[in-house]
């Protein structure tokens, strides 16, 4: 069994396995046009817009974190939908609802806020970065794709404290926690999904916060 850092929670069938397939069956029914496209957009000096996405120099060489575009910014590419609107009964409402409802231990007496659905589809990705913002405590990701085999990537990979990283396909009914506050830092990304996988990866993400913290946005 592996032993994880201090900044990092893994919980395996998190739900009942029942409630799990239920919610993966259900989200086919969530309508397309209810996800946007979340993608970075730089512009050079020339004024030539530049997207990168050059999977091996942004995520397998996990020394050169400020090295994932010309102006040392973060990027990303996906699908995602954010809150719906009161009295929905769609499966990203259902997930909202069981971990409001049913919160891992570790932040029992959090306010969970920011959730979002997301897809990646083939060639999408999110390079390094941080989640440290006001009040946020812990990060943390729910994977809802069957099937996934490791070399279709879409890897999650969390730094821990000491500088070692560690890798996290996305396991169906996986739950995954990190700290990302300033003490922690967690360094994380998620790898390109490769042009050739079959399926989609498909998590429900978001962020546990103290409403107590005075921490400030980064």
């Amino acid at each position: 069994m592996t032993e994880y850092p201090e900044n990092i929670r893994v919980y395996d069938d998190y739900l009942p396995d029942n409630i799990a397939q239920a919610l993966y069956a259900k989200l086919s029914g969530i309508p397309q046009q209810w996800f946007s496209l979340r993608k970075t957009s730089h512009t050079e000096p020339g004024g030539k817009p530049q997207f990168k996405k050059t999977w091996w120099s942004i995520h397998g060489d996990k020394s050169t974190a400020s090295q994932i575009d010309q102006g040392g910014a973060m990027t990303y590419q996906y699908m995602a939908t954010d809150m719906h609107q009161s009295g929905c009964e769609c499966a990203y409402c259902d997930l909202n609802k069981l971990f409001h409802q049913q919160p891992p231990p570790e932040v029992s007496d959090l306010i969970l806020q920011e959730t979002f659905l997301s897809i990646y589809r083939p060639g999408d990705f999110l390079s390094q970065h941080t989640d440290i913002g006001a009040k946020r405590q812990w990060a943390f990701t729910y994977t809802l794709s069957t099937g996934w085999r490791p070399e279709y990537g879409g890897i999650l990979n969390i730094k821990s404290g000491n500088g070692v990283w560690y890798a996290f396909p996305p396991t169906f009914n996986r739950l995954i926690l990190f700290d990302v506050t300033e003490k922690s830092l967690s360094t994380h990304f998620v790898s390109q999904v490769i042009p050739e996988s079959p399926i989609n990866r498909i998590t429900f993400s978001g962020w546990w916060y103290d409403p107590l913290m005075n921490q400030e946005a980064a």
